[in-house]
């Protein structure tokens, strides 16, 4: 992700970002506000470690309205802290014109079949047990 900020010239910083949503020490923010936020859970399945990852990249989004979402759930579940609109930004805020998602994923395209290298992680379902007998992840 970093890579691809790069190619839109967009210079982030890794680590944790106060005030936003789901702080974490791999979280990529421009000029102080959280643009990247990365989650993963490791898990054993058939006796080998596993990681099961996700990512949130805000290409055009208002902040405010981000931050109202995201502090609604957070209410919803009494879970602690705010999440402040001045933590948040976007790709579009960071470069200071449009960038659609469609921007973004053509470059990501480019990136991963393009350039020559194969895409270092592959995508393929896995089912696997979870905390009861009913419940599964995908």
């Amino acid at each position: 992700l970093e890579g691809l900020l790069a190619r839109f010239q967009l210079p982030v910083a890794r680590g944790l970002c106060r005030g936003a949503f789901c702080p974490g020490r791999y979280d990529l923010a421009g000029a102080g506000r959280k643009v990247v936020g990365l989650a993963q859970a490791w898990r054993l399945h058939q006796g080998q470690r596993i990681v099961i990852t996700g990512a949130s990249l805000i290409v055009d989004e208002e902040a405010a309205g981000l931050a109202d979402a995201v502090n609604r759930f957070y209410n919803a579940f009494q879970a602690a802290p705010a999440c402040r609109p001045n933590a948040i930004g976007s790709l579009s805020q960071m470069a200071d014109h449009p960038i659609s998602v469609e921007d973004v994923l053509g470059v990501l395209g480019t990136m991963l079949w393009n350039d020559g290298a194969p895409p270092r992680a592959t995508h393929r379902p896995i089912w696997m047990e979870a905390a009861g007998p009913d419940t599964r992840y995908y």
